[in-house]
């Protein structure tokens, strides 16, 4: 057979197998910030692409994590899915946590998140049981301040140097005003381009997805995958 029908069956063949992904690497290890102020995690190819928007503090969001997590992060490993998160903060309590988990960067952000969403009950219930009076004293001190006061309060720092975060460096990242200028970045960008109101929010390839459970968010994954295998095999050529 000529060489080159031998090469055209060949590149026939890899077309219709569809895309392909190394099955020898983990893309859950492959983590980085966005410009959108978000830490995603995966294969930046990836079919599907996942954003949430999640609230420390939202219990929604808790329950999402406990229930999608793991299986979220099955399907990053394979190359087929990437997942970004991006905080969206609702007070002071919530804007402290964003910061711890965001503190340790790209690498240890996902551990963190996991981490203090599903300890949430412990720690808010910490700062939900602090004396009234010091509370209403977090009015007067400026907003990083607050910060590493909450994070106190909340024990942050025993989830942050599990995480391999020290605590010394915790609490200088939390008075730095950089870290409150993004999450009010990533809250009105959330707010004006996509209307969001309530947490857990997504986007499934850049299109606000409906519901806010892993049940109603699971199927539209699906459809979502099934979609872009269907533009693959419409954009390659016809076999002759």
């Amino acid at each position: 057979m000529p060489r080159f029908i031998c090469a055209a069956i060949i590149g026939l063949m890899v077309l219709l197998a569809g895309p392909a992904y190394a099955v020898d690497r983990d893309w859950s290890q492959d983590v980085a910030a966005t410009p959108e102020g978000g830490f995603v995690m995966g294969n930046p190819d990836a079919n599907l692409k996942l954003v949430e928007f999640v609230s420390m503090s939202c219990p929604h969001c808790a329950t999402f994590d406990a229930e999608a997590h793991d299986r979220l992060v099955d399907e990053v490993k394979t190359g087929r899915l990437s997942y970004e998160i991006r905080n969206m903060v609702r007070d002071p309590f919530d804007s402290t946590a964003a910061l711890v988990a965001r503190c340790g960067g790209p690498e240890r952000f996902f551990a963190l998140t996991h981490r203090l969403l599903a300890n949430q009950e412990e720690w808010i219930g910490k700062l939900t049981d602090m004396p009234q009076q010091d509370l209403d004293s977090l009015q007067a001190m400026p907003p990083e301040e607050q910060y590493q006061t909450i994070a106190g309060w909340a024990g942050f720092a025993q989830y942050a140097t599990a995480e391999g975060l020290d605590a010394e460096a915790m609490n200088a990242c939390l008075l730095d005003p950089s870290g409150t200028d993004q999450l009010n970045q990533i809250y009105n960008s959330a707010m004006e381009t996509y209307g969001i109101r309530g947490v857990p929010a997504f986007l499934i390839n850049g299109e606000l997805a409906s519901g806010s459970t892993w049940a109603e968010l699971e199927p539209q994954l699906e459809t979502g995958d099934d979609q872009q295998e269907l533009t693959l095999k419409n954009d390659r050529p016809a076999a002759f």
